[in-house]
């Protein structure tokens, strides 16, 4: 049986990811867009990462 992908409420993420690099930096007050902004950038890259990964696995599978 196959596993399903957990769906991901990309809001709560990033807001969770911004949170971690708001405690991460001292509770800076006033650079809230600045942590969300830097968030999203990290989440965009792990998803790219992610993506291909996938792809080359989904490829090489294809060539057997």
């Amino acid at each position: 049986m196959k596993k399903k992908c957990e769906e991901i409420d990309l809001t709560e993420y990033i807001r969770k990811r911004a949170e971690e690099l708001w405690e991460e930096e001292g509770f800076k007050q006033g650079y809230d867009l600045d942590y969300w902004l830097q968030a999203e950038e990290i989440i965009r890259n792990e998803m790219k990462e992610d993506l291909s990964i996938i792809s080359n696995i989904l490829r090489n599978n294809h060539r057997k």
